[in-house]
């Protein structure tokens, strides 16, 4: 009896390790002929990243993934993808949260992540896979949207409210707001004159748009107050790992969504209102998207509140970045000579500007253009890939995660790349005026529409700034953190 009972003991406890072990094996040789049947995987970063074994190999990844990011340079995370580059060639495999992601570095790279297609046409990326922006900014943002009939009904009533003819009707607002916020920031300078320019200039960023884009009016500073703490939550979420259960970032950012929605219901609600009551609609996108929905019955209503959560959400912290950029160059003495230009320049338009005068400042635009091509707000972006394509003798896998690089791939392609010099790009020759060259707005099918409107905003805030003062850094070794 007892060896009896021992039998049905060691049987009973042996079945379930049996079956577990034949499940992991089966997933190790699925994973391991899964990787055979692609041609030739490009070199991989790290010894451990990307083996091909279920679950091991995750948490492997995920391992490397964060021992890499804590030793990132904050200063120039770009330097670390160039590394590599120059280590295993232009295409690769790196870690990427639990899985591996594949990268080709440069204009190629930029090539195939902005238009989701390969040289001869071939559809093989999503639009969008990034969870903080598919998420937080809403699966129907015209960011997220396929491409399609769907995604150019949505880009047909979008692209008119941040065209030129729109730019210049909103420019004598624009300005307005950028006179108010330099009587309010600086119109009362501390003793030691010091001022501390980020929050309001973030502020401000949050205005604009809301009053401009989305026809606020007067309205606008009262809808920031009561939102401004739901969009700084949105971004960090935007930018944070996507994971939830932690309760980090990005849960607190899909939670501040959740919390916008009801405020933006309500500015739809009160825009069909006063459509319904005969107002004439107005050329901002919050008119034109509810009279595209009521009129032609177009769009839903979750279509319409993704849009205004972009508008809210896709130019503040982006324009925060530039313009705090161009003041942190103009601010080294390496770059007196600069700052001399762009103001010799700006007192050639002397009181009052037009739009067609900003237009005409080269050299103010120039100085912009190199502060994005010296940080760009964004470094990098994901997307997964739906159908295989070889490259470079490598083959990217259905299922995989692409990363295209835009710091990386642009920013050192000049010479000096570490000295503003805005003359760069009067250079027709120069590489930066190659396709996917310089890439900070995308390009071609995904240009960012709001383009002209971040450089014009950023602008008349850069002119104000530069004319009235003489400015220096307040620390004594100043610099930009970035990259995570």
């Amino acid at each position: 009896q007892d060896m009896a009972w021992k039998l049905e003991t060691d049987v009973l406890w042996t079945a379930p390790y049996q079956t577990l072990a034949t499940v992991v094996l089966g997933w190790i040789v699925a994973a391991t002929l899964w990787r055979l049947m692609i041609s030739k995987p490009p070199p991989s970063s790290h010894p451990l990243a990307c083996w091909p074994v279920p679950f091991i190999g995750s948490m492997l990844n995920f391992i490397v993934f964060v021992s890499e990011m804590s030793k990132l340079d904050k200063e120039r995370p770009w330097e670390a993808i160039i590394g590599l580059q120059k280590q295993l060639g232009r295409t690769f495999r790196m870690p990427f949260l639990f899985e591996e992601a594949y990268t080709i570095v440069g204009k190629e790279g930029l090539k195939i992540g902005l238009t989701c297609k390969t040289e001869d046409g071939e559809r093989v990326l999503e639009v969008q896979s990034q969870p903080g922006i598919v998420n937080i900014w809403g699966k129907n943002a015209l960011s997220n949207t396929e491409i399609g009939e769907r995604r150019d009904r949505i880009k047909k009533i979008i692209h008119p409210t941040l065209a030129p003819r729109a730019l210049q009707a909103y420019f004598a607002g624009m300005t307005k707001d950028v006179d108010k916020w330099m009587t309010k920031t600086f119109g009362k300078l501390p003793s030691d004159g010091v001022v501390r320019v980020y929050e309001p200039i973030r502020e401000l960023t949050m205005v604009v748009p809301t009053r401009m884009v989305l026809g606020l009016g007067e309205e606008a500073d009262e809808i920031v107050a009561r939102t401004r703490h739901l969009l700084i939550a949105m971004w960090d979420g935007t930018i944070a790992l996507p994971l939830t259960a932690l309760g980090g970032d990005y849960a607190k950012g899909l939670a501040a969504r959740k919390e916008l929605i009801p405020v933006i219901r309500e500015l739809i609600a009160q825009r069909r209102k006063q459509q319904a009551g005969g107002e004439q609609c107005g050329i901002d996108m919050l008119s034109q998207l509810v009279r595209a929905s009521d009129e032609q019955g177009k769009l839903s209503e979750e279509e319409i509140i993704d849009q205004v959560v972009v508008i809210f959400l896709a130019g503040y912290e982006t324009s925060v970045s530039l313009i705090v950029t161009a003041l942190h160059y103009l601010c080294k003495p390496e770059n007196a000579g600069v700052l001399a230009k762009l103001r010799a320049e700006q007192e050639q338009y002397p009181g009052v500007v037009s739009y067609s005068d900003v237009q005409a400042m080269s050299y103010l635009r120039n100085t912009l253009l190199e502060c994005l091509r010296l940080y760009s707000p964004v470094q990098q972006f994901t997307k997964k890939v739906i159908k295989a394509f070889d490259f470079d003798g490598f083959t990217i896998p259905a299922g995989a995660t692409f990363i295209y690089h835009i710091a990386a791939s642009q920013r050192n392609t000049v010479e000096d790349p570490d000295e503003l010099r805005p003359e760069r790009f009067d250079d027709q020759a120069s590489p930066l005026h190659a396709p996917y060259g310089f890439t900070p707005f995308a390009a071609n099918e995904f240009l960012c529409p709001g383009k002209g409107f971040a450089l014009l905003e950023a602008g008349l805030v850069v002119r104000q700034l530069v004319l009235a003062f003489d400015m220096q850094h307040a620390c004594p070794a100043p610099a930009i953190r970035t990259g995570g």
